[in-house]
C-alpha cells in the first residue's frame, strides 16, 4: 500500500498531537501524587498517629416475652427475660399471681464472677429466719441477722407480714442428653445486710465457669405465705423433698438422681425426671396452704414448655437396659412418668379451673390415643397390653408392667371424664379389658404378683412391694365410684398383694 505524501505528512500531525497528550497526562499523575512522608523527619507527640483499636462489643438488648395464666381464682401474669452483661447471661422466669405473691426463677451461665440472680429491700423492722439444719435434720427458726445463709431452703417473716421462701441458689455442670452435675461446694446463699434504710436480701452464685450454670427459685408476697404453727407447709414439703439430695428444682423443671444405668451417669448427676413429684406434693397442699394454689400453676408452667411436639414428655438420657433390649435411644417415652404427669395436669385443672392447661392436657390425650392403638400386644378379648416404652424411632416392642397398665387405664379415665371425650373412655376400657383377660395370670405361687408381661405373653420380673397394690386401689376406688360395684378381677389380684404384703412386713400401702 503507497501513501501520498499529503496522507504522510497527516498522519505524522496525529502522531505528534498524541505523544503530547501522553506527556500532559503524566506531568498531572504527577501532580496530583501525595508526596511521600520524609523518612527522617520524626513527628512531634502531637502529631503521632493512634494506632486504631477494635470497638468492644456490645451487649445486647434483653429479650422480653409477657403472656398471661387463667384460672377460676384469677390470672397470672408471665414475664420472660433474657439479659446480658459483659461475662453472664441470665434467663429469669417470674410470675405475678391473682394473690398478689410473686414467684421468680433464674438461671444464669458464663464465667468469671459471681452473680446477683435476686435482690429485694425491706424496712428496718424485726424479721425471723426458717431454715433446715443438715447437722441436726431438724429446722431452726431465729431472728434474722447480717450474715451468709448457706441451707439449701430458706424462708424470712417481717413482723409487717410480709415473707419470703427460697430455694437457694444451686450450681451445675451441664452434661449431655440434658443431665446436670450438681456442684454443692459452689453453691450460691443468702447474702444479708442491714443498713439505716433497712433490711437487703441478696441471692448470689458463686464464681462460675465455663459449662457452669446457676439456679435459684422465691416466692414473696406482702402477706405470711407459710404457717409454721405446725411446721408443715409448702416450705417444709419441698425441703423433705429435696434436702437428702435425691431430688432437685432447676430452672426447666424437676431433676432426680440419674439410674446408674442411664448415660451419663455418675455422683451427684440429676436427670430432668418427667414425673414431678414435687409438684405432686405442692398440689396435694391446695385448701392447706395458701402459697399451694400459685405455686402449683407456676411450677407446671415449666413443665409446660417441656412437652415436645408428639405431645409427650421425653426422658431425655439413654437406658443402657432400653437400648440393648429393646434398641430404644435417649428421649424415650415413658407411659408411667407422664401417666403421672398428667394427672398432677388433671388434678390442678379440677382444683383450680379456668381451662388450666387444657391445650396442654388435650395434646397429651391425643398422642396417648395414638400411642396406644399402634403400640399394643392385643390380648384375648380385645384388650390392649400398651408397651411401657416408646420412641419414635424404629424399635422392638417392649413388656407391659401391670403398674403402667393400671396407672394409665385410671389417668385415661379421668382425661375421658375431664375433656368429655368417649373415644378415650373406649381406650380406657381396653385397658381395662387387658388386665381383665390376664388376671390371675399375674399372680405368682407365693400370691406376690409379676411384675411384667412380655410381648409372647410370658410373665416375669419381681413386683414392686406396695405401688402395683395403690395402683390397683386407686383403679378400683374409681370403678366402684362410677359403676356402683368393684371389679372382681381387681379385687381378686389385689387380695392376693395384700396378703404377701401382710407376710412380708410392707406396711407402706393405701387402704
Amino acid at each position: 500500500m503507497h501513501l501520498s505524501k499529503k496522507q504522510l505528512i497527516i498522519l505524522g500531525a496525529i502522531a505528534v498531537l498524541f505523544l503530547g497528550f501522553l506527556i500532559f497526562l503524566g506531568s498531572c499523575n504527577k501532580r496530583l501524587a501525595v508526596p511521600e512522608r520524609p523518612q527522617q523527619a520524626e513527628a512531634t507527640p502531637a502529631q503521632e498517629e493512634t494506632p486504631a483499636q477494635d470497638d468492644p462489643p456490645s451487649i445486647p438488648e434483653p429479650v422480653v416475652t409477657t403472656r398471661s395464666i387463667s384460672t377460676s381464682m384469677g390470672d397470672i401474669s408471665v414475664t420472660e427475660t433474657t439479659e446480658y452483661d459483659e461475662a453472664l447471661t441470665y434467663y429469669r422466669r417470674e410470675y405475678l399471681s391473682f394473690d398478689k405473691s410473686r414467684i421468680q426463677a433464674c438461671r444464669v451461665e458464663g464465667e468469671t464472677r459471681q452473680a446477683t440472680l435476686f435482690s429485694f429491700q425491706y424496712q428496718p423492722i424485726d424479721a425471723t429466719v426458717h431454715y433446715f439444719d443438715t447437722d441436726t435434720n431438724a429446722w431452726v427458726s431465729e431472728p434474722l441477722s447480717p450474715g451468709a445463709y448457706r441451707a439449701s431452703l430458706v424462708a424470712i417473716e417481717f413482723s409487717s407480714g410480709a415473707s419470703l421462701f427460697s430455694y437457694l441458689p444451686k450450681t451445675y455442670n451441664q452434661k449431655e442428653n440434658g443431665v446436670l452435675e450438681h456442684l454443692p461446694d459452689l453453691d450460691g446463699y443468702l447474702l444479708v445486710t442491714r443498713t439505716e434504710a433497712g433490711w437487703q436480701l441478696k441471692l448470689v452464685s458463686c464464681e462460675l465457669q465455663e459449662g457452669q450454670v446457676c439456679d435459684g427459685f422465691v416466692m414473696s408476697a406482702a402477706w405470711p405465705l407459710l404457717d409454721w404453727s405446725e411446721n408443715k407447709n409448702c416450705a417444709t414439703v419441698w425441703n423433705a423433698y429435696t434436702a437428702n439430695g435425691v431430688a432437685k428444682w432447676c430452672y426447666d423443671g424437676y431433676y432426680r438422681f440419674t439410674p446408674s444405668n442411664y448415660v451419663p451417669t455418675g455422683e451427684n448427676y440429676y436427670y430432668r425426671c418427667v414425673a414431678s413429684y414435687l409438684i405432686r406434693l405442692m398440689a396435694e397442699q391446695i385448701g392447706l396452704s395458701d402459697a399451694a394454689p400459685s405455686l402449683t400453676v407456676c411450677m407446671l408452667d415449666v413443665l409446660v414448655q417441656e412437652q415436645n411436639a408428639y405431645g409427650f414428655w421425653p426422658t431425655q438420657p439413654e437406658s443402657e437396659w432400653l437400648s440393648g433390649d429393646f434398641q430404644i435411644a435417649d428421649g424415650f417415652y415413658d407411659t408411667r412418668f407422664n401417666t403421672d404427669l398428667i394427672e398432677i395436669f388433671v388434678r390442678a385443672n379440677n382444683d383450680l379451673g379456668g381451662g388450666l392447661y387444657l391445650d396442654t392436657v388435650k395434646r397429651y390425650a391425643a398422642f396417648y390415643q395414638v400411642l396406644a392403638e399402634a403400640n399394643h400386644a392385643e390380648t384375648e378379648n380385645g384388650g390392649w397390653l400398651v408397651a411401657d416404652y416408646w420412641h419414635p424411632q424404629l424399635h422392638d416392642l417392649t413388656h407391659t408392667s401391670l403398674n403402667h397398665l393400671a396407672a394409665e387405664c385410671l389417668a385415661a379415665y379421668h382425661l375421658a371424664d375431664l375433656l368429655q371425650d368417649e373415644s378415650l373412655r373406649e381406650t380406657a376400657d381396653k385397658l381395662l379389658l387387658a388386665i381383665e383377660d390376664t388376671g390371675s395370670d399375674w399372680i405368682k405361687p407365693t400370691w406376690d404378683l409379676y411384675y411384667s408381661i412380655q410381648p409372647d405373653g410370658t410373665y416375669d420380673g419381681t413386683d414392686y412391694p406396695s405401688l402395683t397394690y395403690n395402683d390397683l386401689f386407686n383403679l378400683q376406688a374409681y370403678i366402684t365410684e362410677k359403676t356402683g360395684e368393684q371389679n372382681q378381677t381387681i379385687y381378686n389380684l389385689m387380695y392376693h398383694k395384700l396378703y404377701w404384703m401382710w407376710a412380708n412386713n410392707v406396711t407402706d400401702y393405701k387402704r
